[in-house]
């Protein structure tokens, strides 16, 4: 039986709807910012933002992994006005604010990022005789970039129909309510959720994932193997873990976006209850990727439809570029700040 799922028309009994009152006395060093989503998903409809300090770029320059992450909500909140938490936003909003940013302080326009070519520009290329560089695109060897004013980027606003949650059905009959986005910060929170409850367990198999490596890379090789010992008991054990440990992923993965269940809200609930609630034969396993494609079908923020002068064919294109949070903030550090005029006093 397949999941239904309805736009859900009102907020869970104990969420506010009141509106955030902004502060009316801003620095001069802040601009103002409607976001495309602004008024929806906990996000103030009119913002104020500062350039990022030296200190804030380079923290997401120097750091990787979990770290990263936390650096980089930390930053975007720091250069918010109000009190926000951007780990709660979609990314997407989060991509438009940094674009917004790198518009505003540093430069009008996108330099020099890899152009997505396909299977027209091959076609071009074809027609042209020119198979060289059709063989230099496929291997990588020739890899075409583009530069483009800002202005070319458009922004879609978010449908106003489009509510803060959805409502999970069976034959009508609502059951549950769940976030209708994901959050920036929600893999952050997911992967400190795993380090609780598997970090100990995965540090005593490391031995046994070290071994099987050691193990298979020998044997592929065509070498011996024998001196590198991996019993039946432990690689059955190891195996036990991985499979608990991929069951609790697909299981938390939907359990942190439950809001409501059986009309009670649940969204302050003891994680490990939300897990035995999805866990339920009311919550099927095509859940998780009902609830990915409702959040895939939210159109909202940059427009990655962009027009540019194709570098294969020199000719204006439409092309889906990929923006992310993270590459967009490092490559700002990179860049010059738009917002200086500097010359010699008399």
């Amino acid at each position: 039986m397949q999941n239904e799922y309805v736009q859900d028309l009102d907020l869970p009994r104990g969420f506010s709807s009141k509106k955030i009152e902004l502060n009316t006395a801003i620095p001069p060093n802040y601009i103002p910012l409607c976001l495309s989503a602004g008024g929806k998903f906990g996000i103030p409809e009119k913002i104020h933002v500062r350039n990022f300090t030296t200190s804030e770029l380079l923290d997401i320059s120097l750091f990787e992994g979990r770290m990263l992450l936390e650096k980089t909500v930390s930053a975007l909140n720091s250069i918010i006005y109000e009190k926000v938490d951007v780990a709660c936003w979609p990314e997407k909003i989060l991509i438009e604010l940094v674009l917004n940013v790198q518009s505003n302080f540093f430069s009008p326009t996108i330099e020099d990022i890899e152009f997505p070519w396909n299977q027209e520009d091959i076609d071009w290329l074809l027609k042209a005789n020119k198979k060289e560089d059709i063989e230099a695109l496929k291997t990588g060897i020739w890899v075409p970039r583009v530069s483009f004013p800002m202005s070319q980027i458009k922004t879609i606003e978010l449908d106003s129909q489009v509510k803060p949650f959805v409502s999970f059905s069976r034959k009508g009959v609502i059951k549950a309510k769940f976030k209708s986005y994901p959050g920036f910060g929600d893999t952050l929170f997911l992967d400190k959720l795993i380090e609780e409850k598997f970090g100990e367990k995965d540090k005593i198999y490391e031995r046994t994932r070290s071994n099987l490596l050691k193990k298979s890379t020998l044997e592929i090789k065509g070498e011996d193997s024998s001196s590198v010992i991996v019993t039946d008991e432990d690689y059955l054990s190891l195996q036990l873990h991985e499979v608990s440990k991929l069951k609790f992923i697909a299981l938390a993965s939907v359990a942190m976006y439950l809001v409501e269940y059986d009309g009670k809200n649940v969204l302050d609930m003891d994680f490990d209850k939300k897990i035995d609630i999805v866990s339920s034969p009311l919550f099927d396993s095509g859940l998780g990727k009902s609830l990915n494609k409702k959040f895939d079908e939210l159109k909202f923020g940059i427009d990655p439809e962009v027009e540019v002068v194709n570098p294969i064919t020199g000719e204006v294109s439409k092309r889906h570029f990929t923006f992310q949070v993270i590459p967009l903030l490092q490559a700002l550090q990179s860049s010059d700040s738009n917002g200086y005029d500097i010359s010699y006093d008399d």
